[in-house]
């Protein structure tokens, strides 16, 4: 009889412990954007960036390196097949640019 509890349990331990470690956070991510750009409603100079996620409620920092900050709402999506690579998407409006996505490699 213990031995009909005991399993489940264990299996859903593992399991846990799989998703968890799947799940593990993305280090930031470097970039040298060489052009003004709109993040949220702040607007960034060009320069060096770092983009991280602040937590597992959807919110990115925007940090640059002469310290301008920006924390963007952000949607987490999981796509079909892996990311070729981490790349930034953005819109552009006439002579302005928009952080539109931020894809991450995996």
């Amino acid at each position: 009889m213990k031995k009909e509890t005991l399993f489940p349990l264990l299996a859903v331990l593992l399991l846990a412990t799989g998703l968890a470690s799947a799940q593990k956070k993305q280090g930031p991510i470097k970039a040298n954007i060489p052009f003004d750009f709109v993040a949220g409603n702040t607007s960034m100079p060009a320069g060096e960036y770092r983009i991280s996620q602040l937590s597992n409620v959807g919110v990115l920092s925007i940090k640059g390196e002469s310290g301008e900050i920006a924390l963007v709402g952000s949607n987490s999506v999981q796509a079909n097949a892996m990311s070729p690579g981490t790349r930034l998407i953005f819109h552009r409006y006439g002579d302005q640019y928009f952080l539109y996505q931020v894809w991450t490699e995996g």
